[in-house]
């Protein structure tokens, strides 16, 4: 893939997991969000979801700026994708199933959440893939 687009491709990707971390740290911050969201009306999270859904935000929103700042220098940064791929969505992946399993959440309501998980995960590793097969990045050069 030609440079120019490689760094497109990229962009993309960096900016799309800015749009989906951002909705998730206003989720986070306001949980009766994230519960009409997932149609689960009778949520009033305890002390506990609250506290680490508290601790989670400023993470998710630390997630966020690192995804911004790889958009300035994508294919110099293209290793981000692969950690966000593992921890951020793998993790999101198990905090539905979470979902579905211990707080109520109806498996059809947590569809397209896994569905857009499931997309941006195989998105992220096929540009991460194909960033590394660039042979200025494979060989650690700027690309660019």
């Amino acid at each position: 893939m030609n440079p120019t687009k490689l760094a497109s491709l990229l962009r993309i990707c960096f900016l799309v997991g800015v749009a989906v971390d951002a909705v998730a740290c206003i989720m986070m911050l306001f949980p009766v969000v994230w519960a009409s969201f997932y149609h689960i009306p009778e949520f009033i999270p305890s002390m506990e979801v609250s506290r680490a859904l508290g601790t989670a935000a400023p993470l998710m929103l630390g997630w966020t700026v690192l995804l911004l700042w790889a958009v300035l220098k994508p294919v110099e940064r293209a290793d981000i994708l692969l950690i966000t791929v593992v921890p951020v969505l793998v993790g999101m992946m198990l905090s539905t199933a979470e979902q579905i399993l211990d707080w109520g959440a109806t498996p059809l309501s947590q569809l397209p959440t896994l569905a857009m998980q499931l997309v941006l995960s195989g998105l992220f590793l096929y540009a991460y893939a194909i960033a590394r097969k660039t042979p200025a990045i494979a060989s650690g050069g700027s690309g660019q």
